[in-house]
């Protein structure tokens, strides 16, 4: 069974936290405690931590009587940032499909919650990103890859193909128990799989199934929710950035990835915390490594959530609309069809859910 490292644990605080406010009848008068946020190896992420519905309404309410310096600034006219309806609709089915809860049904608890784990997940990007880069980058090039080969007017068949595909390599990425590096422990599996992935030609939107001896692993193999709001929300942005990254080392039909080891985090002998984020052992696969200023710019969505949304003053940094990454970015995400109010979506995913098994 795939060990869980400290950052999966982190990613999955959101959803626990929604889950604790409902009680049967989804009024959510039961107490919060964050104290259920626990790992059984680790600990809990946020611990001691209680409010009721009634304490949540006037917290809420103090809230919405705050200065302008805090409103929300929902940008109708600019492209680049999701206007807040379209944010409202990707996060509200992050319990699932099948639950009759859903975030619009309680907007003001809602709202608070948001503002409570919404600086967790902030927090907690840059070390996701680094512990994932071998999925962060290899998914997000290998869509890019795709998503070049297609003409500015493609289909409506091909595009669906290329949001399905966005949302296979956003599951992958999202993933830990699927990594290829040595130590983990679908790795033979897993490298095979991304060698199909690497050969195919540009051209093709196909996507392979996993090795058949994986399907008594899928419970092992369910990606935290909330987390491909990142991974497919941002996905353009990170294939133009590990593409330049990769430079000179990227070579056609290779993987590189598999060379490396995975991370003493993922063993759960080390805090993922505590690890080098620079990973040096990653210009085996990388002609530059990540800036500390690259990281800022794109963590958590690149500038795209509207400013103080959930309380949160900075989204990541919006590039100029003349530069070359604005453009790129707006021409990928036009091709997949990023942003629509029901993609990307907050839920968690499975193999067998996705048609992967």
């Amino acid at each position: 069974m795939a060990r869980r490292s400290h950052i999966v644990v982190l990613a999955s605080v959101c959803t626990t936290t929604f889950s604790a406010v409902f009680d049967g009848s989804g009024s959510g008068r039961d107490a919060l405690s964050m104290d259920d946020v626990c790992d059984t190896e680790g600990g809990c992420a946020v611990s001691h931590l209680q409010i009721s519905s009634r304490d949540a309404g006037v917290a809420v309410q103090r809230q919405q009587r705050a200065t302008s310096a805090t409103e929300v600034v929902d940008v109708q006219d600019d492209p680049w940032v999701f206007n807040v309806s379209t944010v409202w609709a990707n996060w509200n089915n992050i319990m699932g499909d099948d639950s009759p809860y859903k975030l619009t049904d309680n907007p003001w608890i809602v709202e608070l919650l948001a503002r409570i784990t919404s600086p967790i997940a902030v927090g907690g990007c840059p070390i996701w990103m680094t512990h994932m880069m071998p999925m962060v980058s290899f998914w997000s090039q290998e869509l890019r890859r795709r998503v070049k080969a297609q003409p500015d007017d493609v289909s409506a068949e091909n595009q669906e193909k290329l949001r399905y595909f966005a949302k296979v390599a956003g599951y992958f990425i999202c993933t830990s128990s699927l990594d290829p590096r040595k130590g983990a422990d679908y790795h033979e599996q897993v490298s095979s799989y991304w060698r199909k992935i690497a050969s195919a030609p540009a051209t093709s939107l196909e996507v392979p199934k996993l090795d058949a001896s994986l399907l008594k692993h899928n419970d092992d193999l369910t990606s935290p929710a909330g987390c491909p709001i990142w991974s497919v929300g941002v996905i353009c942005d990170l294939g133009f950035l590990t593409e330049s990254l990769t430079g000179n080392k990227a070579k056609p039909g290779e993987i590189c990835w598999d060379k490396l080891t995975v991370p003493e985090s993922y063993l759960g002998t080390v805090d993922a915390t505590l690890e080098n984020q620079s990973h040096p052992e990653y210009s085996e696969c990388f002609e530059n490594l990540l800036q500390k200023e690259q990281m800022e710019e794109i963590c958590p969505m690149h500038g795209k959530y509207p400013v103080n949304m959930w309380g949160v003053q900075s989204w990541g940094k919006r590039p100029s609309k003349d530069s070359a990454v604005y453009k790129d970015v707006m021409q990928c995400q036009r091709k997949i069809g990023i942003p629509r109010h029901d993609f990307p979506t907050a839920k968690s995913m499975d193999a067998v859910e996705l048609g992967l098994l």
